[in-house]
């Protein structure tokens, strides 16, 4: 005794001086700046003491954690707390363990960020306890989140479009490489690149002129636009693409520039589409051959870059042509002139630039050649040429006249060789034609070759100015870049007039504004879309195709307004437009500007250019028509094609948008409620998919003709509604009225069907994300289904609690299954009339830790959501043949013995369920006539034709079949001669009814019905003994429940009844 009293005292000492120590430990850590708690282990993390700053961080009072132990599953996020089970079983490993991150959830319900260690600091009753350290990291997080998010978008960008990111930093002089270029690097952790690598990308002949564009830049704020050559792949790769960028250089608060960001993008195709355009403008509609400009363009650029060598220019002119025509008529003539420039291009070298530079008139230009071969050329075209055209009595032998210049002695550029071998040319035509001649070997002088050679001018500028005009139409017709092929004929009307600049201008309905939608200029700059105001009236007031001159009043503001969106690039000086309809009398002018102080266009140029507008108007017309149709396209990605509703991208927008857009939402009640049709899948199944989308679309019809503010088809029969009302009751009414509405239609098409619909609303408050608000919807959405709630549901708090809850217990699932936490329950089956047992049914239970055992309707829901209810039945049934082996090999007597299987096993038609139940009983040596396969009358509404595949293969196996639950689901009497089943389980609501008014007689009447079809009913949920014997009574032979015998565990079932 006295032994035993002083192991008490011992007891009582041990228990002062920990309560002293902990009372010592409190003292010391409570003031500290660092979170501190310490926490007990043992089955589950609590709570023992918290310090001050702990309190603050999760906005709980000391006294909440003094008064009762709290787990610190309440306080920490559920997504996270298996980290803090890790955390404890690395410290009793070795005493520390790592950092880590995870979410506290708040007393007030909110979230935030907290960086944790644990380490043992004592052991009481061989129970360790930890002490943990945290400090709130939340700021720090939502950088990381920022950070985290613009980089996602960055890599968005790049993923969704052919956009990069272009981002240099001045003062690192380093920029980021873009994911896309990572693939391509040799060593792919460098994220960074100097300026200098960027050039080594480019090709070696843009090198230069992109530095200096970059360099610019770099000495100012500005925006800018900039054409290269960037390598594709690797240095020796020697591959290359086209890229334009558009960046702006950004100033720090010292006005230094610190950035220079922008987007650059590939413009392979455009360049390769723009480049065959431009060959096509170079050329002649007739001859193929190059046209004036191109000639002139390409001989002058040659002669730039050669000043060494004897080059000869050739002016050729077919003789008495315009007798030629009037003869034999212009498509004879035509022919004549596309045969010359055929034997002409035959007649020189590759090398040689040859052109049609009139209406009857060539040029060729040859290289390094010398006069005696010049000469020769000359002699053997006139030759070769000769030919006689014969027909109406009229004869006419077609020849040439041919003048020369030569480099140096006559000139250095194209248009003085021009001139001089056009002088020759016109005198070998004087005295007598079809001959050759140099520049300089006969001077006419007088007056009258002056005037022939003004009058032969403006009659090849004229003939240019049709040509140039075709070829603009040449350019429309052949068209597929709309925008690069208006483009491409600025720029030919620019260089062809000696523009600096050419734009196009749209002007806006209000008259105040135009909309800048193309523009070139001779500097090299790309100028995007910009909107500037309308400044010049007298262009407003002009008519259509009028060429307008501004006076000096307006070329000033004029000026002044190109120079600013131009970059004061071009310093303009002379303006001139022509206003253009377009697309059912819209507007617009081609505005055209150059550097020459007081510039004077020629009558005719003026006329080409008015012609031209009309062209540029019939590109800006197809253009809008491109638009429009694209713009229609876009509509049918935003719809749903069979309703005709937004799809679901769309819907997120439209919703952001109605909402920003709302005038007076603090005055409005909005809600986003989700429906589906219920038992959809039954009009499929039995009447075919087109009249299951007839459906589909009366209710896309029945919500617009409720107005509701928008709504999508989100797939298969879910739809999602987006409601403004003056209160939630208003919402609420006009949900249930629908819902009552499209209820009563389906009623009277599908009797049998039992479809209703399921709606779940979430009044939208505060600032949640559309995510946020759906999952709400679609959780009271779900309440309404499993509920059978047509009325529409109300999203509430609780019902995340209880997602939550389901997530719990779909995450400890099969961590409980290997920790032996399941249990197999049977309850026995009676023969009502001699009371005696003859069969069971096998339960599955769950041991949850101190909270006992967990019913069923606490997780079989979950484990059904999550599809795990597949692996916890065959669990049960595997149980239950261990336990059969077992009582065979004892000599016990078997019977038979149901065990439940999920719908879900036999979605895809089953045939994984199959399978499994063929490996299973292979494993057992059991009679599957033992085993009762049990299914819910649910599932014969929803998989029926899955459902007989599977019953007539298991009946095959050996198995009884059993229809569970029967008249708690919509399925017909008919159905159970359809299914190969055994057994049919009357529910228990249809038990409690026997004893009420004439209920009793119906399930009379139904057992009768059941009894015709199948072998053996037993009706469950039996609870006092008036509900046995008037079930008796009335013909039912089985029977389970509470009045035999509740679900018990195996072990004891042995014990009691084997």
């Amino acid at each position: 005794m006295a032994e035993f009293n002083k192991e008490e005292i011992d007891y009582e000492d041990q228990l002062r001086q920990s309560e002293r120590e902990r009372k010592d430990l409190k003292n010391i850590i409570y003031e500290l700046p660092v979170g501190l708690i310490t926490v007990k282990g043992g089955n589950e993390l609590t709570i023992d003491i918290a310090n001050h700053e702990f309190c603050r961080m999760s906005g709980y009072r000391s006294a909440d954690f003094s008064m009762e132990k709290m787990c610190m599953a309440q306080l920490i996020h559920m997504e996270d707390y298996m980290m803090f089970e890790d955390a404890a079983e690395v410290c009793r490993r070795g005493k520390t363990s790592d950092e880590f991150e995870a979410r506290i959830v708040t007393a007030d319900q909110n979230v935030i960020w907290a960086m944790f260690q644990f380490q043992i600091y004592t052991y009481r009753s061989a129970v360790p306890y930890y002490l943990v350290s945290c400090w709130d990291i939340t700021e720090r997080k939502k950088m990381e989140n920022e950070i985290m998010l613009v980089n996602e978008r960055y890599h968005m960008l790049e993923e969704v479009s052919d956009d990069i990111v272009l981002d240099y930093d001045v003062k690192k002089q380093q920029f980021e490489i873009p994911e896309c270029y990572l693939k391509f690097a040799e060593d792919k952790s460098v994220k960074y690149a100097g300026i200098e690598e960027l050039y080594g990308a480019i090709h070696p002949d843009d090198r230069e002129r992109f530095q200096k564009i970059f360099e610019t830049a770099l000495q100012r704020e500005m925006k800018g636009t900039a054409e290269y050559r960037l390598r594709q792949g690797g240095k020796e790769s020697g591959k290359y693409a086209y890229f334009r960028t558009c960046y702006q250089s950004i100033a720090d608060y010292d006005g230094k520039i610190s950035h220079i960001i922008g987007r650059s993008y590939d413009i392979s195709t455009e360049r390769a589409v723009r480049e065959k355009l431009l060959r096509e403008v170079q050329l002649d509609p007739l001859t193929r051959i190059y046209n004036k400009t191109a000639s002139g363009e390409i001989v002058d650029a040659f002669l730039e870059k050669s000043t060494q060598g004897t080059h000869v220019l050739y002016v050729i002119d077919i003789d008495d042509f315009k007798k030629i025509n009037d003869t034999f008529g212009h498509t004879v003539g035509d022919m004549v002139i596309s045969d010359i420039a055929t034997l002409i291009r035959e007649q020189f070298t590759d090398e040689a630039v040859v052109g049609r530079v009139g209406g009857d008139e060539f040029m060729v230009f040859v290289k390094d050649t010398s006069l005696q071969e010049a000469e020769a050329k000359a002699e053997q075209l006139c030759t070769n040429v000769q030919k006689t055209l014969s027909g109406d009595g009229a004869v006419i032998v077609v020849t040439l006249s041919v003048g020369m210049a030569v480099t140096g002695k006559d000139g250095y550029d194209y248009s003085t060789l021009f001139e001089r071998a056009d002088h020759a040319m016109y005198h070998i035509k004087k005295n007598g034609k079809n001959h050759y001649g140099f520049a300089g070997e006969t001077e006419e002088g007088d007056c009258e070759g002056k005037y022939r050679t003004e009058e032969k001018e403006n009659r090849r500028n004229l003939v240019a100015d049709k040509e140039f005009l075709n070829t603009a139409f040449s350019l429309l017709s052949h068209a597929r870049d709309i925008n690069g092929s208006l483009n491409v004929l600025l720029e030919q009307i620019g260089r062809k007039y000696q523009m600096n600049m050419v734009s196009v201008f749209e002007y806006a309905p209000d008259g105040k504004n135009m909309l800048l939608t193309n523009c070139w200029s001779d500097m090299g700059q790309i100028y995007e879309k910009n909107i500037l105001p309308i400044t010049w009236p007298k262009l407003m007031k002009a008519e259509v195709g009028e060429f307008v001159q501004t006076t000096p009043k307006w070329q000033e503001k004029r000026k002044k307004e190109w120079l600013e969106w131009s970059g004061n690039a071009i310093p303009i000086q002379s303006i001139a437009a022509v206003k253009f309809e377009y697309s059912n009398g819209k507007t617009g002018c081609i505005d055209v500007g150059s550097v020459e102080q007081g510039k004077q266009w020629r009558t005719e140029e003026i006329g080409t250019i008015c012609e031209l507008s009309r062209v540029v108007a019939v590109f800006v017309t197809l253009r809008e028509k491109m638009q429009e149709d694209q713009q229609a396209i876009h509509k049918l990605k935003n719809r749903d094609r069979l309703t005709g509703l937004y799809n679901m991208e769309a819907f997120r927008t439209k919703l952001v948008q109605l909402l920003e857009a709302e005038e007076n939402p603090q005055e409005n009640t909005y809600a986003l409620t989700m429906v589906d049709v219920n038992n959809f899948s039954y009009v499929n199944e039995n009447f075919g998919a087109e009249m299951g989308d007839s459906i589909l679309k009366e209710f896309s019809r029945l919500l617009e003709r409720k107005k509701v503010m928008a709504a999508c088809r989100m797939y298969s029969d879910y739809f999602l509604v987006l409601s403004r009302g003056k209160s939630q009751q208003e919402i609420r009414r006009r949900v249930k009225e629908g819902n009552e509405e499209f209820e009563a239609k389906l009623q009277e098409r599908y009797p049998a069907g039992g479809m209703k619909l399921s709606a779940g609303i979430c009044f939208l408050s505060g600032k949640s994300s559309f995510e946020t608000i759906l999952e709400s919807a679609n959780l009271a959405r779900k309440y309404a289904k499993e509920h059978n709630i047509t009325s529409g549901v109300v999203y509430i708090e609780k019902m995340r609690q209880t997602r939550d809850e389901q997530v719990l217990i779909a995450t400890r699932f099969h961590a409980a299954i290997q920790r032996g936490e399941f249990e197999m329950f049977l309850q026995p089956k009676f023969r009502l009339k001699e009371n005696t047992i003859y069969g069971a049914e096998a339960l599955a239970r769950w041991h949850f830790g101190e909270d006992g055992y967990l019913q069923p309707n606490r997780f079989v829901p979950a484990l059904e959501l999550m599809g795990y209810i597949k692996d916890l039945d065959f669990f049960i049934l595997e149980q239950l043949l261990k336990y059969m082996t077992k009582w065979k090999k004892s000599g016990k007597s078997l019977f038979t013995i149901s065990t439940n299987f999920s719908r879900k096993h036999f979605e895809n038609g089953g045939e994984a369920f199959l399978q499994r139940m063929h490996e299973t009983m292979d494993k057992y040596d059991i009679d599957p006539s033992y085993i009762e396969v049990e299914v819910t009358e649910s599932v014969m509404t929803e998989k029926l034709e899955d459902l007989k595949h599977c019953m007539i293969e298991l009946a095959q196996m050996g198995f009884r079949i059993a229809i569970d639950d029967f008249g708690t689901g919509y399925s017909s009497l008919s159905v159970l001669y359809e299914i190969p089943a055994n057994v049919v389980k009357i529910d228990k609501s249809f038990t409690d009814k026997v004893m009420v008014d004439n209920k009793g007689e119906f399930v009379s009447q139904m057992g009768k019905f059941i009894r015709a079809a199948k072998e053996e009913i037993v009706v469950e949920g039996i609870e006092t003994e008036e509900q046995r014997q008037f079930l008796e009574s009335h013909g039912f032979e089985y029977g389970q429940g509470y009045l035999f015998d509740r679900p018990i565990p195996a072990d004891e079932f042995e014990r009691k009844y084997l």
